[in-house]
C-alpha cells in the first residue's frame, strides 16, 4: 500500500500493517464486498452491498483483500484495499454523526443533524464530506 506521510514522504507499508484488527472504519463510497475470497468467480449473489457512511470493523487482512463486518454484525466480507475504508479520525466522527443522524425519526431533525456536520473541523477535506452533502441533497439515503 502506497503511503503518504504527514512530512510529505510517500513510502510502501505492507497492507496488514495498516489494518489493525478489530478497528472500526466508515465505509467512503458505496461498494460491493465478496463474501468468499475468491472474487473471480464472485457472482452478485456472492456479494453485499456496503453503503457510503455505514460503520465497519476491520477483522483481518488476507493479500489485497480485508474482511470487514457491519456494526451490527449483519453484514462480513472482503473488500479490496482501502480505497472504501476510512481509519482517519475525522472521517470515523463524520461517520458516526452520519450514523447518530440516521436515527432520527423526522425528515427536520436528520436534516439539521447533517447540516451540524459541516461544522466538524477537517470536514471539507474529510473523505465523507461527499456523503453528507449527497444525503443532505436527498439523492442518497441510507435508510
Amino acid at each position: 500500500m502506497n503511503v503518504k506521510m504527514q512530512n510529505g514522504q510517500v513510502g510502501w507499508l505492507p497492507l496488514d500493517a495498516a489494518v489493525p484488527d478489530g478497528q472500526l472504519a466508515v465505509v467512503t463510497k458505496t461498494t460491493r464486498a465478496f463474501l468468499s475470497l475468491n472474487p473471480e468467480t464472485a457472482r452478485d449473489r456472492n456479494m453485499i452491498l456496503l453503503e457510503a457512511g455505514e460503520l465497519v470493523i476491520l477483522e483481518g487482512v488476507e493479500g489485497d483483500y480485508i474482511r470487514v463486518v457491519s456494526r451490527d454484525a449483519e453484514k462480513r466480507g472482503w473488500v479490496k484495499g482501502i480505497a472504501e475504508v476510512s481509519i482517519d479520525e475525522v472521517d470515523l466522527l463524520i461517520g458516526l454523526k452520519i450514523f447518530d443522524a440516521m436515527q432520527e425519526t423526522s425528515e427536520s431533525s436528520l436534516k439539521a443533524k447533517l447540516q451540524q456536520i459541516r461544522s466538524v473541523k477537517g470536514y471539507k477535506n474529510s473523505m465523507m464530506a461527499n456523503v453528507v452533502e449527497n444525503l443532505l441533497s436527498n439523492d442518497y439515503s441510507m435508510r
